[in-house]
């Protein structure tokens, strides 16, 4: 089941880093710094799908899992806000994608919950 979840948030990173992808040309260097930052995110979130796979899938593993990415998604956040708030270049808009991918975890985490809750 967290499986699926993780697939879902991934999926939604995939399009993200596709219209980001679009917005690349050769005078703004942001949409590199937006695939840059989705491109870590999304190699947390495919080494989570590994770390599931091995798992025995119980609640509290599963719970243990998805609280782990969390804390690799908060720490990316924090430290891209501090940059940000140093004025480092390009540091805002590595800010807003990690606060959008942290908003968009525990929307998959709050799905998953429910799911597993119903089942």
């Amino acid at each position: 089941m967290i499986i699926s979840a993780l697939k879902m948030l991934l999926d939604a990173m995939t399009l993200q880093l596709s219209g980001t992808v679009a917005e690349i040309d050769e005078r703004n260097p942001i949409p590199l710094v937006k695939v840059q930052q989705l491109l870590q995110l999304m190699t947390f979130v495919s080494g989570t799908i590994m770390t599931a796979k091995r798992s025995n899938d119980t609640p509290d593993e599963n719970t243990q899992i998805m609280h782990q990415l969390e804390a690799q998604f908060e720490a990316v956040e924090r430290d891209t806000r501090a940059m940000a708030s140093r004025a480092v270049r390009g540091a805002d808009v590595k800010n807003a994608i990690a606060a959008g991918a942290l908003a968009q975890l525990r929307a998959v985490m709050w799905a998953a919950q429910v799911e597993e809750m119903v089942a």
